[in-house]
């Protein structure tokens, strides 16, 4: 049987279209598979890396968290005091475990040995070469990885000081397990799995765990493989787990490839549905849906290409409502939801640097420790944001004279912080050029320096409350400034009285009037407190908005707490126990005359 034309273009569109039809399929499936599987790799590297910087965050945190657990009087005299009984003892340990939330609470003294430990399981008698003892001690604190009876902890060691003494090592510890794995598993996207050698630790996945995941996972090489788990292939990125300091314990950050390469089964149908149309239609048809076919797909490798060279703005055009249309439609949307992606990650990046940033600046411009001969100092500053915008500073000069600052920046962030800094700087270089320099006379030549900086420099509108002290004799204070009123408590009487600071804002205007210039005296006998705060803690709010207000302030005091630490300590609790939440940063500065 011969064939006329038609058939043997019939037949040649035919194979052509079988071929092409063929062709494009493999290509497709294999460029595709090619992609998800770099994609895969990708996106199980980067879920490793957010893990690790979770995971550094969230010790990190539980550092701050242990300081603050160590800096309670409480525990340092029970770890200070040889002769405390072990009930005692127990209690306040007990006391602190709980609210610290922690499975692991030891005390050990200065040679690690074990005070108390009311951990669950106990830790044992000696701990003096534990992982991180060394670096504590070297340090004030450290955290580690430690394995603890088959289990893992997360530990953060907190060396103890009454002082400038150290009286011991506060030893939390936090179980890394299924549960706290689950939570990371909804942050990444991802299985998460922690192994102790080859046995299974804790694990999150989105399904069974296999009976081989512990040994399987175990005998893999560190970083990114390619791994079968029982009828499943993953890709997997594994490393020793961050701060395991040498104890054999491993992560795993899991992706499934099966799942990956199986939202690829609709393509394939598509492709093949279309095939099948051109083969069977007319020629006309044919050839119009082969050409159709064929741009559209063109056009979408020309912008997957694009997209795997970096240009996320590649779209394709999308004509039409068939399966190919709807691709192009679902690429466009990925590639959109890329670019939305690509544009948080660098907002994200750019605002933890700028918070790192003003973070490390906040911590340079706050005094480390203050000893004043004639007095007792302490201060303490609870940020509302990760960045707060107060300060306080303490500053004794050649002749003797000492100079005490609060005050609190209109905003948070990296600008404010500058402002800080450059408060700082000036104050302590005009103090020290000339320490007899009057309250008054040093915030005029400051708030000039601040407004050409800010506004002229920075072209920003920043400014600052902003109250100085000075004392250049036994109890007499000279001040000046426009903040909060200033708390004394009195020592003879136990009354708390309220000076207030009638004096201008700081930074506002290029110069301050003559008039606002204003100083004001007060004097401390032996044994007065007095206390400098910022409106964090009088403005704070109860549930029904009534506000802490200085009838708080004098309210915490009248408990006549024992020192400017245990009366910092006072304010903070009983403002925490009032607020509903934390609205501002709250900054308070404690100064008692002691002879």
């Amino acid at each position: 049987m011969r064939l006329g034309l038609r058939g043997k273009l019939a037949l040649a569109l035919g194979v052509v279209g079988v071929a092409a039809t063929g062709g494009s399929l493999l290509a497709v499936e294999r460029y595709l598979l090619a992609e998800t599987r770099t994609r895969l790799v990708e996106e199980v590297r980067r879920a490793h890396d957010a893990y690790v910087a979770t995971y550094e965050e969230r010790m990190a945190r539980r550092q701050a968290e242990a300081q603050v657990v160590a800096e309670e009087p409480r525990l340092k005299a029970v770890a200070r005091t040889a002769e405390i009984d072990e009930a005692t003892l127990e209690d306040v340990m007990h006391e602190m475990r709980q609210s610290a939330n922690a499975e692991l609470f030891a005390l050990l003294d200065p040679d690690a040995r074990v005070l108390g430990d009311v951990s669950e399981p106990a830790l044992g008698k000696q701990l003096a070469r534990s992982a991180g003892m060394a670096e504590a001690q070297r340090n004030g604190r450290a955290a580690v990885v430690w394995t603890i009876g088959g289990q893992v902890f997360d530990v953060v060691l907190q060396v103890l000081r009454f002082g400038t003494e150290e009286v011991g090592v506060l030893v939390t510890g936090y179980r890394l397990d299924d549960r706290a794995l689950a939570a990371a598993r909804r942050q990444l996207g991802a299985e998460v799995v922690v192994l102790a050698g080859d046995r299974l630790v804790g694990a999150a996945l989105a399904g069974p765990s296999p009976p081989d995941l512990g040994p399987s996972l175990g005998r893999a090489p560190d970083g990114i493989s390619e791994l079968r788990l029982g009828n499943e292939r993953f890709v997997a990125a594994i490393s020793p787990h961050p701060r395991a300091a040498g104890a054999p314990v491993r992560l795993a950050v899991l992706r499934s490839l099966d799942v990956a390469y199986a939202g690829h089964a609709s393509v394939r149908r598509t492709l093949l549905l279309i095939g099948g149309l051109a083969l069977a239609g007319a020629l006309a048809i044919a050839v119009l849906l082969s050409r159709n076919l064929t741009r559209r797909l063109e056009a979408l490798s020309h912008a997957t290409v694009a997209l795997r060279r970096g240009d996320s703005s590649a779209e394709v055009p999308v004509t039409g409502s068939d399966e190919v249309a709807l691709l192009g439609a679902a690429f466009n949307e990925m590639t959109r939801e890329l670019e939305r992606s690509r544009r948080v990650l660098i907002d994200k990046e750019t605002l933890e640097r700028e918070m790192a940033i003003a973070r490390r600046i906040q911590t340079a411009l706050l005094p480390a420790s203050v000893e004043v001969e004639g007095y007792r100092i302490a201060g303490r500053m609870l940020p509302a944001a990760e960045v707060g915008g107060d300060f306080y500073d303490v500053l004794c000069c050649k002749d003797g004279s000492l100079w005490l600052a609060i005050g609190d920046v209109t905003s948070h962030g990296v600008t404010p912080g500058l402002i800080m800094m450059m408060a700082q700087s000036s104050l302590s270089t005009l103090t020290a050029h000339d320490p007899g320099m009057r309250p008054a006379a040093v915030l005029e030549v400051l708030n000039r320096v601040l407004y050409a900086n800010v506004h002229d420099r920075l072209n920003d509108d920043n400014y600052m409350t902003l109250t100085l002290l000075r004392s250049d004799a036994p109890g007499r204070f000279a001040f000046a400034g426009a903040h909060l009123d200033i708390a004394v408590r009195r020592a003879a009487t136990g009354v708390v009285d309220f000076l207030p600071t009638p004096g201008a804002w700081t930074g506002v205007l290029p110069e301050i009037y003559p008039d606002l210039l204003l100083e004001g005296t007060l004097s401390l006998e032996l044994g007065d407190l007095m206390v400098l705060f910022t409106d964090g803690l009088t403005e704070a709010q109860a549930r029904d908005g009534r506000l802490f207000g200085n009838e708080g302030v004098a309210q915490a005091l009248s408990g006549a707490p024992a020192t400017p630490g245990d009366a910092c300590m006072a304010l903070f609790e009983a403002v925490c126990a009032h607020m509903e939440k934390q609205d501002d940063d709250i900054t308070v500065l404690a100064l008692e005359r002691t002879r």
